[in-house]
């Protein structure tokens, strides 16, 4: 019966949407989610509907893509692993368009045929639903590969004239036909124009906003530079960026999501002038359309990670408290 209750996703929404309620409701999926994927992940099939996308990978390796309840639920079967642990290092919460909410998690993941714990990645989009509550409209997570022991300093390609003038400005067309290769094609555009601007003008990047969007630039374990609206994201730009750095990326996911907008899930390394070697991050978008064409950045939500431990040591999540059973119910 427990389980039939956690099938469905009951998570009220805030009444006055917030940074604060944004972090509450993410952390309230995330223990619904993560318990339910380390202990029936087959019931995980309740958080979907017929509109949802789906994407469970390796860093590599690109080819779990599904649509709708039905193909999420066979991609479960295969993916998911009974009695798997889980432990979050990061879970992000941003409100977004339309009362929904783009979550972005970070943490470890180890299953019974598994030695050690292996690094993952996860944005979700969480539309409303009626009468209340959310639903899991777009989900993508890859599982990270570990760094190499000894990172090489980056050095990006040079792009051409004609590419730095397009650079400049955001105009991505929307897709005619709504795709799985038109969602990454627009996100490598993307991609491409916004870590350009990032490592060599930063502050260039202002454009790229709004006044409704929301904007996170964070260590792993810190939390602190939240930001609404081109003002303020402009401020933290001005902090955060630095001239000349460099990116490389190796994952650029992208899904289409609520209103013809885009979820983007990227993972790459990143090496400033004043580091002696690259730090991996990963960076979740959402890219609202604006009139007359194209898009612009709703929400911006990143994190540099830590280095991984030389020897990680098994996983022993908490068991959680009967308060916390009774509200995962």
């Amino acid at each position: 019966a427990a389980e039939q209750q956690q099938q469905q996703q009951q998570l009220p929404a805030a009444a006055v949407p917030s940074a604060a309620s944004a972090r509450a409701i993410a952390s309230s999926f995330a223990l619904k989610y993560y318990t339910l994927f380390g202990r029936s992940p087959h019931a995980l099939r309740g958080f979907y509907k017929v509109d949802s996308y789906f994407q469970h990978d390796d860093e590599q390796n690109a080819g779990t893509a599904a649509h709708g309840p039905e193909e999420i639920a066979d991609h479960l079967k295969q993916l998911g692993e009974p009695h798997c642990k889980v432990e979050l290092s990061v879970v992000d919460g941003q409100w977004s368009l339309g009362g929904g909410l783009v979550i972005q998690c970070v943490g470890l993941m180890q299953t019974e045929r598994s030695d050690a714990p292996r690094r993952f990645v996860h944005t979700f989009f969480l539309a409303t639903q009626k009468p209340s509550g959310f639903y899991v409209l777009n989900d993508c997570m890859r599982y990270l590969q570990p760094p190499p022991a000894s990172p090489q300093p980056l050095v990006p390609p040079q792009p051409s004239a004609a590419a730095e003038q397009q650079q400049q400005q955001q105009q991505l067309p929307a897709a005619a036909v709504p795709s799985a290769a038109s969602a990454r094609a627009i996100a490598s555009s993307f991609a491409l124009k916004y870590y350009t601007l990032f490592g060599r003008s930063p502050h260039a990047l202002r454009g790229f906003y709004k006044v409704d969007s929301y904007f996170q630039h964070d260590d792993e374990q810190n939390a602190g530079t939240a930001a609404h609206g081109p003002e303020e994201i402009a401020d933290h730009l001005k902090q955060l960026g630095e001239p000349h750095c460099k990116v490389e990326l190796s994952v650029v996911d992208g899904q289409w999501s609520l209103g013809g907008g885009l979820v983007i899930q990227c993972v790459g390394l990143m090496q400033t002038e004043r580091s002696d070697a690259p730090r991996r991050f990963v960076h979740t978008f959402f890219l609202a359309t604006q009139k007359p064409s194209g898009f612009y950045v709703l929400n911006d939500c990143m994190r540099y990670l830590q280095p991984p431990p030389a020897s990680p040591q098994p996983l022993v999540p908490p068991q959680p408290s009967a308060a916390a059973e009774q509200q995962q119910q």
